[in-house]
C-alpha cells in the first residue's frame, strides 16, 4: 500500500484540528444562545443560528450535524422541519461547490497535495458525462468488495453520513463536496440519498416532541 505523502497528512491533521475547533465554538454558540437572548430576540438568534449552521454543515471537517443536534435538543419537534431542511441544504451546498469546481483547479490543488492518482483521475474525467464516468470506474474494478461497493455507493454514503466520528472522514460537507466532485454522485439521486439519511433523527423528534 502505497504511503500518503507528508504534506497531505500535515493539512488533513491541521483540517481536522481546526474543523474541531470551530465546531465546537459554535456547539457552545447554539447550546448558549437561548439563554443570552431575550425572549423578543429568540427568533432572531434562531434565524442566525440555522444560517451558521447550513454554512457550517456545508464546510468540510466542520462537524456541522452537531448544531442541528443542539438546535432539536434546544427547541425540539417545532424546529424539527427546519433543522432537516437545513441538513439537506447544506450538503447540496458543498455538493455542487465540487461539482462545479473547474476542473484544473481541482487537479492542481490535489497535486500540491501529493495525491497525483487522484489529480490525474479528475483530468481524465474533464467533459465527461456521467455514463462515461460509470464506464470508466467500472473498467478499473478490481475485486468483489469493490464492485459491490461501487453498485451500492449511494448506500455507502447514506451509512458514512450517519457514522459517529465522520469529521475525521470530511464530516457532512466534506463527502458531499466529494461526492460532487468525484463526478459518481448524479445529482438526482444523490438528492435522494441524503433526503433519507438525514431524516431519522429529525423525524424521531418530530414525531415524540423528544431529542434524543
Amino acid at each position: 500500500m502505497k504511503k500518503l505523502p507528508l504534506r497531505f497528512l500535515i493539512i488533513y491533521a491541521a483540517l481536522v484540528v481546526c474543523g474541531m475547533v470551530v465546531g465546537s465554538f459554535l456547539v457552545d454558540y447554539a447550546s448558549a444562545g437561548n439563554h443570552q437572548f431575550e425572549a423578543s430576540q429568540i427568533h432572531a438568534m434562531f434565524g442566525v443560528t440555522m444560517l451558521v449552521f447550513v454554512l457550517a454543515s456545508a464546510v468540510p471537517f466542520v462537524p456541522g450535524a452537531e448544531i442541528g443536534f443542539v438546535m432539536l435538543a434546544m427547541f425540539g419537534a417545532s424546529v424539527a422541519g427546519g433543522v432537516y431542511l437545513c441538513m439537506v441544504g447544506a450538503l447540496l451546498l458543498a455538493y455542487w461547490v465540487g461539482r462545479l469546481c473547474p476542473s484544473p483547479v481541482l487537479a492542481r490543488f490535489l497535486a500540491f497535495l501529493g495525491l497525483q492518482r487522484a489529480a490525474d483521475w479528475v483530468r481524465n474525467l474533464r467533459g465527461s458525462s456521467q455514463l462515461d464516468v460509470d464506464r470508466l470506474v467500472a473498467s478499473k474494478i478490481n475485486g468483489k468488495f469493490t464492485e459491490i461497493l461501487f453498485k451500492n455507493r449511494f448506500v455507502a454514503l447514506a451509512i458514512i453520513l450517519n457514522l459517529p466520528g465522520n469529521s475525521l472522514l470530511g464530516g457532512g460537507g466534506g463527502l458531499a463536496m466529494m461526492a460532487g466532485a468525484s463526478k459518481l454522485y448524479s445529482p438526482g439521486k444523490f438528492l435522494i440519498t441524503i433526503a433519507i439519511a438525514v431524516a431519522p433523527i429529525p423525524l424521531v423528534v418530530y414525531l415524540t416532541g423528544v431529542a434524543t
